[in-house]
């Protein structure tokens, strides 16, 4: 008997514990992204952007074939831009300012940068203009010749576009540049692709920056927004009612066990005694909550729908909710055990 109690108290704990966990990481992960949405980065890069600096002059510096290997860094983007001479060099495989500009490529010969100019070091470039035709256009056709002196001008963009900076007239291919840029924006879905590039740069004279950073009213304006948005309100609800509904569960559940309490307090027992006996299915499905919950983690991981946690961020918000979920217990159980004293124990 005693052991199918403990056994139900603990399939009980274990569901209700990995409930929490998940429901509670996809709240927090809408919302961190929603808050990271209102951060304002350069060239509208990710989150997860890197901006290197440097003082070297142009001969110092080290070339794109230096820093990138062509072969493998194939999920990265790098921005490089001299001040100096406002030049603008692009490395974008992944296509990441490349969706309208690949669309417009469908229609005539005008097209954004290719994995074969990378390799090839074709001297390409985007034009900037810095008056659009409509005031609003990004991208705008290239001349109907784009071959201007054995260069090739691939499409043209104006002052709405995410790469527009007004200090330059053209990005170019950055692999056909001599050199970087004084300035570098890397940027990758995963950050951990950016580790040797980022090894690479600061063992070459190259210092981090501090990121962009939202105002404080800007946080609490993107939380509230994230807070009237379906997907992320019915989320943090759901997570408030499933906390709440496991504090009452767990009232119930200890005042279930009051006879079995009794006993504790007639032979001795103190509060915090008797608590450390019974809370063991409890403790035990709270830790086993976290195998499931990972896998949730992994698979969704595994098909690109976790864009803001990584692993460890995702153990913080599992270990805090577990937290949260021993002191509901705690709570509970000092409640019941007050209750008990002052009225006694049915028996």
């Amino acid at each position: 008997m005693q052991s199918m109690r403990f056994r139900n108290q603990l399939i009980l704990c274990l569901i209700s514990s990995t409930c929490l966990l998940i429901i509670t990481a996809l709240a927090s992960q809408y919302t961190v992204g929603s808050m990271l949405k209102a951060t304002d980065t350069p060239f509208g890069l990710s989150y997860h952007y890197l901006e290197y600096k440097t003082d070297q002059s142009p001969a110092e510096r080290l070339s794109a074939d230096q820093l990138l290997d062509l072969q493998q860094d194939t999920d990265v983007t790098v921005i490089s831009l001299d001040e100096t001479e406002g030049v603008m060099g692009l490395y974008d495989p992944r296509m990441y300012y490349g969706g309208v500009a690949a669309a417009i490529g469908l229609y005539g010969n005008y097209r954004y940068f290719s994995m074969d100019d990378y390799r090839e070091h074709t001297d390409a470039y985007i034009k900037v203009r810095h008056t659009a035709d409509d005031g609003s256009s990004i991208y705008i056709y290239a001349d109907k010749n784009p071959y201007v002196k054995g260069r090739i001008e691939l499409l043209q963009i104006g002052p709405s576009a995410l790469l527009y900076d007004s200090r330059v007239d053209e990005i170019d291919n950055l692999t056909a540049l001599s050199n970087l840029g004084s300035r570098l924006w890397l940027d990758a879905d995963d950050p951990a692709q950016l580790n040797a590039l980022s090894q690479t740069l600061e063992a070459n004279g190259y210092r981090r920056q501090p990121a962009a950073t939202a105002d404080l009213g800007t946080w609490f304006t993107a939380l509230g927004q994230t807070f009237r948005q379906a997907r992320s309100a019915s989320l943090l609800t759901l997570a408030l009612a499933f906390n709440l509904l496991f504090i009452l569960m767990m009232l119930v559940l200890w005042q279930s066990n009051q006879k079995l309490l009794y006993l504790h307090k007639q032979n001795g027992g103190r509060c915090f005694s008797s608590f450390r006996t019974l809370v063991w299915p409890y403790l035990i499905g709270q830790l086993l909550a976290f195998l499931p919950a990972l896998a949730f983690y992994g698979l969704l991981r595994q098909q690109d729908l976790w864009p803001v946690f990584g692993l460890a961020d995702f153990l913080l918000v599992c270990c805090l909710q577990q937290l949260a979920i021993f002191l509901w217990l705690l709570l509970s159980f000092m409640l019941v055990w007050k209750r008990m004293k002052h009225q006694g124990a049915k028996v």
